[in-house]
């Protein structure tokens, strides 16, 4: 839309007329110049000079139109518009034509701040909804799932594993002790037969007690490290110590083997 801005102290000038004497007429003069070649920022510096050097309202109502019809910026257009009705010496017309503008560009600032307004608060409520749909999800997910081991049974678990480690140990202390007696068979025997069967008897409970406690050690330690990584609730009583013919070791559970 082309817009003709009002006149300034007459400044149309035909073509070919000499420069102004006047400052203002000569800002404005090249205000205009500059609107008509489309630029409009500096149209409004320079109007904006002139009206500095010399208050004339009809450069107020020139500023306000390029900033409605050119720039595009309601906040400023809508500034200029009011302080040209502000002025004493504003034209009927153009304050007719300033105020009709103003009011326009209100209602469409409204208008603009009810729909962003009305974007919000969708935006929220989607936002609201979709948290409420990721929490029922989340409690669906969770009713699922299976239950999880319990601190009681893992420590439960390293107890029984430390009890049967502790008592392969006590297994493989009696085929060492088994195996050390018949050493000592062996050299106090004087029969060849029975000396090889008291070697192999032997050779046979010494891999059998190294096998039971090596395996011991393992099982105990592994248990001992379940029972330290357990949650710290209530789980059973649970005792080692040896069986009661002192042969081995066993873990009571709950004070019963």
């Amino acid at each position: 839309m082309r817009i003709v801005l009002a006149l300034v102290l007459g400044l149309a000038n035909p073509a070919g007329a000499q420069p102004a004497a006047n400052p203002v007429e000569a800002l404005a003069q090249r205000a205009t110049a500059e609107y008509e070649a489309g630029n409009f920022v500096k149209a409004v510096e320079l109007y904006r000079e002139a009206y500095a050097v010399g208050k004339v309202s009809t450069i107020l109502y020139n500023i306000a139109l390029i900033y409605d019809r050119k720039i595009g910026d309601a906040e400023l257009a809508m500034e200029f518009y009011r302080q040209y009705l502000a002025t004493p010496d504003a034209d009927p017309k153009a304050s007719s034509r300033a105020m009709a503008r103003l009011q326009a560009l209100k209602a469409e600032q409204a208008k603009a701040q009810a729909a962003a307004r009305k974007a919000e608060e969708e935006r929220r409520a989607a936002e609201a909804k979709r948290r409420e749909d990721e929490a029922k999800a989340l409690a669906a997910s969770q009713q699922r799932e299976p239950p999880r081991e319990t601190g009681s049974g893992l420590a439960t678990g390293g107890w029984i594993l430390t009890g049967v480690g502790v008592a392969a140990l006590g297994g493989g202390v009696f085929f060492g002790l088994s195996a050390s007696q018949d050493a000592d068979d062996f050299k106090a025997s004087r029969s060849l037969s029975e000396k090889k069967s008291l070697r192999d008897d032997g050779e046979g409970k010494a891999l059998i007690a190294d096998i039971l406690m090596g395996a011991g050690a393992a099982a105990a330690i592994t248990g001992l490290v379940l029972v330290a990584i357990a949650p710290g609730d209530d789980a059973p009583a649970a005792t080692v110590g040896p069986t009661p013919d002192g042969a081995g070791a066993a873990i009571w559970i709950g004070g019963r083997l």
